[in-house]
């Protein structure tokens, strides 16, 4: 039976999105693979992990754990990126895994809609990251890094490290560990972090797969509803619902949450309704209807533009995609297994 090593990092306050990525994985993967799921491990308490291990052994039958203690502090002389340094959890996976000759890396902020086998059958000796093109505003903030840096950087080849696939064989020959530590010192007000690093070290050798592997719940379009492979929700973390501009709830965030009952054994919508307040479920029900109608839209679109909120209207689309969907569309969606 081949096996399949997925790295997915956490700690207590993200356990709730390694439960989503992990049993999303677990549900749709074919009974017919192992799957090695290695837990970057930034402090979750032991009883929290094992009922998420038992949540997601009952999705597959061919799935087990192993924790990878992270200590931050062997990250000292590194930059700090959002909050902390779990970020460079990833850069110890060749040690870590000696015997583990590749692996695929997801954020914990990720719904997958598709067996991961059809992502690990890409894999070769030769590739030592297969990744993903970065959302544009993402390229245009390193662009102008490198710029001030007097660096090259080619926009078309610049890869986020959400979802990477790695040759951790070539990571160990190229003591690529060392590389990326030499270049935050080097650079320690880098955009991205290990991203940056990783970009800048390994330009002209990673391969890319499409869009649709790593598709941004912040950038969703009616086309990139239709096949999404793998939503990533960087940004846009459907847990945390507690600023003004996350109010509105997009239909990605109610496949999320439809993935997240399934997990739980819970009828669909019980999990949404924990999270979210009525004022917000009212909100997005409310925009449901003015996006139905063509002339409550043009005039729901004119006081934006008249109140000097016109930015809002392209950010409100996103969230009108599929708006006539039944909660039990929604939840089939999520739960496809074609």
């Amino acid at each position: 039976m081949e096996t399949i090593h997925i790295a997915l990092p956490s700690d207590e306050n993200y356990v709730i999105g390694l439960e989503v990525t992990a049993g999303s994985i677990a549900y749709h993967a074919s009974k017919d693979v192992r799957l090695m799921i290695h837990i970057l491990d930034g402090g979750i308490k032991d009883d929290t992990f094992a009922k998420m291990e038992e949540k997601i052994k009952r999705l597959h039958p061919n799935v087990e754990f192993h924790r990878i203690a992270v200590d931050e502090n062997l990250f000292h002389n590194f930059p700090v990126w959002s909050g902390n340094k779990m970020t460079y959890a990833r850069l110890l996976l060749s040690e870590a895994l000696p015997e583990v000759s590749h692996i695929i890396y997801s954020d914990t902020d990720f719904l997958w809609l598709i067996d991961i086998a059809e992502l690990w059958n890409e894999r070769n000796a030769d590739d030592i990251i297969i990744g993903v093109q970065d959302h544009p505003s993402t390229i245009k903030r390193e662009e102008k890094w490198a710029q001030d840096h007097n660096m090259p950087f080619d926009p078309t080849k610049y890869f986020g490290a959400g979802l990477s696939f790695y040759n951790l064989d070539k990571f160990r020959e190229e003591n690529i560990l060392a590389q990326v530590a030499g270049f935050l010192q080097k650079h320690p007000d880098v955009e991205f972090a290990d991203q940056t690093a990783l970009n800048y070290l390994l330009q002209g050798r990673i391969k890319f797969v499409p869009e649709r592997w790593q598709t941004l719940s912040i950038a969703l379009t009616p086309d990139h509803m239709k096949a999404p492979l793998a939503i990533h929700y960087g940004g846009d973390i459907p847990w945390r619902r507690d600023k003004f501009w996350t109010f509105p709830i997009s239909d990605s965030t109610l496949l999320w949450y439809a993935m997240l009952d399934h997990i739980n054994g819970r009828r669909p919508g019980t999990s949404i309704k924990s999270h979210l307040t009525t004022w917000q479920r009212v909100y997005k029900r409310a925009l449901a209807n003015i996006h139905r109608h063509s002339v409550s839209r043009a005039i729901f679109n004119r006081v934006l533009k008249a109140t000097g909120r016109a930015s809002y209207i392209a950010n409100l689309k996103k969230f009108a995609i599929d708006l006539g969907m039944s909660k039990k569309a929604l939840r089939q969606r999520a739960l496809s297994r074609e």
